[in-house]
């Protein structure tokens, strides 16, 4: 240890390249124990657990619904695969319980423990880790529920006419644009220009991703002309929305299965809202207006 201590203190040492889940603060002392042990540390650990990165992080990130959808978001089916006791590491807790309970043979053949014993200085008590991990998929049908309700009735105000209408419809296609665009453009640029490996064939840049930049750009242009831009917003929101049929059917195969239920569930009712009403009833409408013009002045030619 002392050894290593010295070597990793170096100046061309300190610094490395973090991966959140291969090599992090805890999995280097988890290899620094291996190495004192002469490789027993993992092999007493090399088995199967049942359990995949994904649902071992998600652990201690369900408790917070935002830091749980985004940590959902960004993973791709890199984390889905079975892992063993020694992958699960990476949380500092993990590794303290399996320090604790690893014995190991020492230089005179004796089975001795690596820790004669524990003292427990603080206890944060924020929030009790699950025993099973749970599934909160309804959590993402939750938001993505409850924003579309605000879509649906500022589209209403608009189709009325009512005041502030259009200008509140416009301000909800602007919310979820932004949304898109920065958490796609995140997932894009760790995808494509970054290390973090198990983000790559994320299923989710198929429906969030920085596409919605060019709402803002027509919402400008057709300030003038709104209904015609909301019907090309619409249209818009419509193509982007097979990003959603395209991600089922990819999930239908092993090799591209994802678990995303959360980021899923929440863009769906979003871009129903987005797509039906002014597609199906905005249309009624205008068909409506049209008719009652054209009654209108055949009326007076007779």
């Amino acid at each position: 240890m002392k050894k290593f201590l010295e070597w990793n203190n170096k100046p061309e040492n300190r610094s490395y390249l973090y991966h959140f889940f291969k090599d992090n603060c805890s999995t280097r002392i988890r290899d620094l124990i291996d190495g004192m042990t002469d490789g027993q540390f993992k092999e007493t650990y090399s088995y199967k657990t049942g359990h995949t990165f994904r649902q071992i992080g998600r652990t201690y990130t369900a408790h917070s619904w935002g830091w749980d959808w985004i940590v959902d978001y960004l993973l791709s089916n890199w984390s889905d695969n079975e892992i063993t006791a020694w992958d699960e590491m990476f949380i500092p807790f993990l590794l303290e319980d399996s320090a604790v309970n690893f014995q190991y043979v020492d230089k005179k053949g004796e089975t001795v423990p690596l820790i004669d014993g524990t003292e427990i200085l603080s206890v944060s008590g924020t929030y009790e880790i699950p025993v099973k991990i749970p599934a909160v998929g309804y959590r993402g049908l939750i938001l993505g529920g409850f924003f579309s309700l605000l879509i649906l009735a500022a589209w209403f105000l608009k189709w009325k006419n009512k005041k502030g209408g259009a200008v509140l419809y416009a301000v909800m296609n602007g919310i979820f644009a932004g949304f898109c665009v920065v958490f796609g453009t995140i997932l894009f640029f760790m995808m494509f220009f970054s290390d973090h490996d198990y983000t790559i064939g994320n299923l989710n840049i198929l429906f969030i991703n920085p596409l919605p930049i060019v709402v803002f750009p027509l919402l400008a242009l057709f300030k003038k002309n709104r209904e015609k831009g909301y019907r090309i917003l619409a249209w818009f929101w419509a193509a982007l929305s097979l990003g959603l049929d395209v991600c089922l059917i990819l999930k239908l195969f092993p090799h591209s299965h994802q678990p995303n239920a959360q980021p899923f569930l929440t863009a769906l009712p979003v871009y129903i809202s987005l797509t039906v009403p002014e597609l199906v009833f905005g249309r009624r409408k205008r068909y409506s207006g049209i008719s009652r013009t054209e009654s209108f002045s055949s009326g007076n030619s007779l």
